[in-house]
């Protein structure tokens, strides 16, 4: 009884890691044998071996993310880019405006071209990355948008590169007017799908549209039309591209009192299309007024309603709401 553990315990073979030999008279024990899968152990049984009531040391939270193939750093990165792309909005309504601020103030010249074109081209690039860092469901009406404002981009680069190719002016109509022309094709488009989903219109909705759509049509008439068409100095494919930009102005013009009363313009990101759309259409119509009487020029301050509807669209197009 002398030899034996006190209060009579005898630990098993299990407990003490070893097993019995059979050979000899006395106890050998003999380390037990383990095979090679388990002796590779865990990071989670290591952490809990060794710190079984601390929390995770930084050298534990590095060696269990390079033992999983994801980088330590993976959840900070997370956030920071969720950060920006809350804020990706904010950011790019501080730059378009400075891009618009510096395109009046440089003075006339191919710096001014450049800097309308180049706040053209970052609309479009705010479009289509808004769609991969917001992951949009419906992307298809967001890209048509890029599209239609891409077309629009290319025009201008048709009509402003005239001078430097060709060493003149571009004639009225020009190859420019096709992409000014096809740009209202996408737009009509996207605009109408992003109605989709705000249910089917009220009759009241159809009514007030109706009346818009009376409204602006007379008004287009006599202002802008009808000086065109009586017009002796105009050609037939001058007159038809005069005609055709209202006349598609009038159907955004429509596009955009449904788009304005339904239940999808509660969001910030449908405000921001509709007041876009609403400083482009009497934009388009104050150019045909004024190219009709000959006063319209490069960098007056008609530019601030097209630039500033691009910088509306690429700031609809990164808020978060835009999802």
């Amino acid at each position: 009884m002398g030899d034996s553990p006190p209060n009579g315990f005898v630990p098993t073979s299990a407990q003490l890691g070893h097993r019995i030999s059979p050979t000899g008279g006395a106890l050998a024990l003999e380390p037990r044998r383990t095979s090679q899968h388990s002796s590779k152990r865990t990071m989670a049984e290591i952490r809990k071996t060794v710190l079984p009531d601390a929390s995770p040391a930084p050298t534990l939270i590095c060696m269990t993310a390079l033992w999983s193939g994801a980088p330590a750093s993976s959840g900070v990165a997370t956030r920071i880019g969720a950060g920006i792309s809350r804020n990706a909005w904010r950011i790019y309504l501080g730059l378009a405006g400075a891009l618009v601020a510096a395109y009046f103030l440089c003075g006339s010249g191919e710096a001014q071209r450049i800097l309308y074109m180049v706040t053209t081209l970052s609309s479009v690039a705010a479009i289509v990355v808004a769609t991969r860092i917001h992951g949009a469901a419906r992307r298809l009406p967001w890209l048509l948008l890029a599209a239609g404002v891409a077309l629009w981009l290319a025009g201008d680069v048709i009509w402003e590169g005239y001078p430097w190719l060709f060493g003149r002016e571009a004639p009225y109509p020009s190859s420019a007017d096709v992409f000014y022309l096809s740009g209202y094709v996408p737009f009509a488009v996207s605009f109408l799908a992003l109605m989709r989903g705000s249910g089917r219109p009220r009759t009241s909705d159809l009514l007030d549209g109706a009346i818009v759509l009376a409204a602006g049509s007379m008004l287009v008439w006599l202002v802008i039309l009808r000086p065109i068409t009586s017009s002796s100095g105009w050609t037939f494919p001058a007159q038809f591209v005069a005609c055709f930009d209202p006349a598609a102005d009038l159907a955004l013009l429509v596009i955009f009192t449904q788009l304005a009363l339904r239940n999808s313009a509660k969001t910030f990101s449908v405000r921001c299309l509709v007041a876009g759309l609403a400083i482009l259409i009497p934009t388009d119509w104050m150019y045909s007024y004024m190219s009709a009487k000959g006063t319209y020029h490069a960098g007056m301050w008609l530019d601030a309603g097209w630039l500033g509807c691009y910088a509306l669209w690429g700031v609809a197009a990164l808020h978060p709401s835009m999802s």
